[in-house]
């Protein structure tokens, strides 16, 4: 896709997550007090992402069901839990993974870092 055909689409992004991006390899670093502020390890805002890329970003939001027939999204805001109903000319999916935790919990001093 050309440079002047991605800036004419209008990009939108959902996500559960708080983030837009985070530094996951960090957290060690975090947890022993290396990097002090747990804001250090944000690499992207949605204000900076829109700066940049011109993609809205919308964290703490959960897709919640998907109009194929009206090509329409409805969206909850997990702050305000208000519902709101987003248009689409074209639907990307990207629906993540989950970790798998295994039994480390039986080990002694060992844990689970996550976001």
């Amino acid at each position: 896709m050309s440079t002047e055909k991605w800036r004419e689409r209008r990009w939108r992004i959902f996500s559960t997550d708080p983030y837009v991006s985070f530094a996951n390899c960090g957290l060690p670093y975090y947890v022993g007090n290396t990097i002090p502020d747990r804001d250090d390890l944000l690499l992207q805002t949605p204000e900076r992402f829109w700066k940049r890329f011109r993609v809205r970003v919308h964290v703490l939001h959960e897709v919640l069901h998907i109009d194929r027939t009206a090509k329409c999204v409805q969206v909850k805001n997990l702050m305000t839990q208000e519902i709101t109903s987003h248009p689409y000319d074209t639907l990307i999916l990207a629906p993540g993974a989950g970790a798998i935790m295994k039994l480390t919990f039986l080990l002694p001093d060992s844990f689970h870092l996550m976001n």
